[in-house]
Parts: C-alpha cells; structure tokens; sequence
C-alpha cells in the first residue's frame, strides 16, 4: 500500500524521510478498512473536497502508522513538533496543500496537575529547601502544525479532535 506522500519523501537529517503530502484519503480508507476503523468524523463529501485524508484523530493517524509499518516492513510515525521546526524548507512542504490545512504531531503538550498548587509547592520547597516528589504531568493535548503567513506555527489540540482542516503526514526512519 502506497500513499501518494509515501512515493516521493525527501530526505531529512540522519538518515530519516518525510512524506512530500499528506497522508491521501484513498491510503487512509484502505487503512481503515483493513482494521474496521472509521472512515473519519468530517461527512464524506467534506473529505474528498480536500483530497488528504482529513477529520482524523490523532490515535487513528498513530493506528495508520503502525498499519503502514506492519504493510511495508519500514518504520512509519508521526513526526514530533521539533522535526518540523527543523526540517528544511517545512513552510514549502505545507504550501498549496488545499487550503490551511494542520498536521498532528507525536509531540504532548504537557502540564502540571494543580498548575497553581504546583507553582505553589514549587516556590515553597525553593524557600524551605525540601526535595519534594517533582509534580505530577499530563499530556493535555497534542501539538499541531500549520502554515500561517508563510510560517510554519503550532497550535494544542485534544487528542480526540477530528477536523476538515486537521490531516496528517508521516516520516520513515531508516
């Protein structure tokens, strides 16, 4: 199974590739059908409108990862939002891809639980000078990235969000 991102990757540093487009709504479905999952949240004509495989949340664009890697015995992920700060000429890649449209990353936006408490407690041991157990930290939402005036920006999203303007591409390591 081939995507179209999947027949032209550029090289990217130590050794690893990036799909030129996002992952198609034709690899997407084949996926999907393989594993029974769902076709996306987006109605159908919404999808096609953008031609990438749009209105997938970020354990189905994980779930096709996996899938493309068992399918091609190469090792397909998510690339993680400091691959993409990184990569050479990323602002190229995500133009003219149908519109504004952003990508998942592997990439958490971690917080604190009880930020306030946590903020407290900090400056509290700083003062008294006890180690505590470092704070507790969740995974509040995964980061996105998108093309805004011709840079490459990210933005936090639930991990369970499923959007037309929300697609996804994946990197292959050697």
């Amino acid at each position: 199974v081939r995507s179209a991102g999947e027949r032209t990757l550029q090289a990217f540093p130590r050794g690893i590739y990036v799909m030129l487009a996002e992952v198609d709504i034709a690899s997407y479905e084949a996926y999907a059908r393989a594993e029974k999952r769902p076709l996306g949240r987006c109605p159908r004509a919404q999808r096609l409108a953008a031609q990438a495989a749009v209105c997938i949340n970020h354990a189905d664009a994980e779930g096709y990862a996996a899938w493309l890697s068992r399918q091609t015995g190469q090792r397909y992920r998510l690339p993680t939002l400091a691959e993409w700060q990184a990569l050479p000429g990323a602002s190229e890649l995500l133009n003219g891809l149908g519109g504004s449209v952003d990508e998942w990353t592997s990439s958490c936006e971690m917080r604190e639980v009880g930020a306030v408490r946590g903020a407290l407690g900090s400056l509290g041991r700083a003062v008294s000078g006890r180690k505590d157990a470092a704070p507790k930290r969740y995974c509040a939402g995964r980061h996105t990235v998108g093309l805004r005036e011709g840079r490459v920006q990210s933005q936090t999203r639930t991990e369970a969000a499923a959007r037309p303007d929300l697609g996804f591409r994946l990197l292959r390591e050697p």
